[in-house]
């Protein structure tokens, strides 16, 4: 298992490589490429997302991208100390989270002002139905969005299903699109 998941993970990597490539070609050829992923945590979280988007990242530098990460403050439990640090050549900004929805729906308002200082050549937004899904509207940047999500239905509430679902059919849709 261990080996399949490696070669999975070799595949995303080439097809969002390539997905990058597509853009432009004089954006992929500029001399430092910038990638900014944002995500609710980021490492010292350890995750299937964290993980993912370190493995990109790692990968990403070999090809000559400075990689950013733009997160909360927050780990699972708590807060993150150190607003800004390097690990693995990625460098973190944690951004001060306001409040917490659910488990893993935190609002941290600051990551725009972050990503524009940045000033990254590609956003790459993980995880759905987060209210930084709303970014790439509001950002003249090419966006990705890579989900991340299991579909829950059934184990939600009710409310919280009928809120999911607003969000698939109004704010998803154009966001996939």
């Amino acid at each position: 298992l261990k080996n399949d998941e490696h070669i999975l993970g070799r595949a995303c990597l080439e097809i969002v490589i390539n997905l990058y490539k597509g853009l432009s070609m004089s954006l992929y050829m500029a001399e430092r490429k910038k990638v900014c992923f944002v995500t609710p945590f980021f490492y010292p979280v350890i995750g299937g997302v964290e993980t993912h988007i370190l493995e990109l990242s790692k990968e990403l530098q070999k090809k000559g991208w400075d990689t950013y990460v733009v997160t909360s403050d927050s780990d699972r439990f708590g807060r993150v100390k150190g607003r800004e640090e390097i690990y693995q050549g990625i460098k973190i900004v944690r951004c001060k989270t306001l409040f917490k929805v659910t488990f893993g729906e935190i609002f941290f308002p600051e990551a725009l002002k972050e990503i524009r200082r940045i000033n990254p050549n590609i956003i790459h937004f993980h995880g759905y139905r987060h209210w930084y899904n709303l970014l790439p509207f509001t950002l003249n940047k090419p966006c990705f969005v890579t989900p991340h999500w299991p579909d829950y239905r059934g184990q939600r509430g009710r409310g919280t299903q009928m809120l999911a679902d607003l969000i698939d059919i109004t704010i998803g849709k154009t966001l996939f699109n």
